[in-house]
């Protein structure tokens, strides 16, 4: 048994995500691991998002909600709620992903066990509606890693070359509170990448843990932000435009960043830029 204990904050923002909402929030509350706050911003919704929110609130003292009277989207919402986290460790949700029941029992594990890693990650299930299927998401189940342990900022490094350089496994993933600076890790430039750089960029300043075990469940919908980001040709150029210069200015490993820069390009250029 582990004697050490995380407190593990669960952001989470929703707009119009009523229908899913509930699965989301009992998949968190009925984790085998507590989680320590589950913070949520309904930005603007006009659907039963609210009362859902409400009648959660006051079953669970450990959820606590924002109402904003207009849609500010979700990276401004991810980096207030980051700011108002106060666990060891953050994972930032979408309103119609699920946790399975060990998932932050795994997360807590490792992070006992490395608690100054930069991320904690484990597989998990894809469900792609079929407009996925040409951005070349692989099918459920995604496999991140083989492996359960620990990697060195070396050894993740050598991770993203081999495996998968976009770095698509965020939604399972946690992050270390500590090296969040407060949310401005989180880069409105972006995009939806925001996260997928924060996971690159801590697990090769930090490290990162990582179990082989299936733990999440990613939902992945049409008309979805993922989707209305991905299917937007100009938007995805932007965001390539300012993740290449993201890439260029905070890798220092020369040989890496050579590689590993070709490799992504490549990769987003296939999925997102045909």
């Amino acid at each position: 048994m582990i004697k050490r204990q995380s407190k593990i904050s669960c952001l989470l923002s929703t707009y119009n995500d009523a229908s899913y909402l509930e699965s989301t929030i009992n998949s968190l509350v009925t984790q085998r691991f507590k989680p320590y706050e589950i913070l949520v911003i309904d930005d603007g919704s006009n659907d039963e998002s609210w009362e859902l929110l409400t009648a959660f609130s006051k079953a669970y003292k450990c959820i606590k909600i924002i109402r904003n009277p207009k849609n500010l989207g979700y990276i401004a919402n991810i980096i207030r709620l980051t700011n108002m986290a106060t666990g060891d460790v953050v994972h930032r949700g979408a309103a119609d992903d699920y946790m399975h029941y060990e998932y932050l029992y795994e997360i807590n594990n490792m992070w006992a066990k490395s608690p100054n890693a930069g991320v904690y990650s484990t597989n998990f299930f894809l469900e792609a509606e079929e407009v996925y299927e040409s951005y070349g998401f692989q099918k459920t189940p995604h496999e991140n890693t083989k492996i359960s342990r620990y990697l060195s900022s070396g050894n993740f490094a050598n991770h993203l070359l081999k495996n998968d350089p976009l770095s698509t496994p965020c939604p399972a993933t946690c992050f270390n509170r500590k090296y969040l600076k407060n949310g401005k890790i989180w880069d409105r430039k972006l995009g939806i990448w925001e996260v997928s750089f924060a996971y690159v960029f801590l697990g090769l300043k930090y490290g990162a843990f990582f179990s082989n075990k299936y733990l999440y469940t990613w939902n992945l919908r049409k008309n979805s932000w993922t989707d209305q980001e991905h299917g937007n040709r100009l938007k995805a150029s932007e965001i390539f435009k300012n993740y290449r210069k993201k890439l260029i200015s905070c890798l220092k490993d020369e040989a890496f960043k050579q590689e590993y820069y070709e490799l992504w390009s490549k990769n987003f250029k296939d999925r997102f830029l045909k």
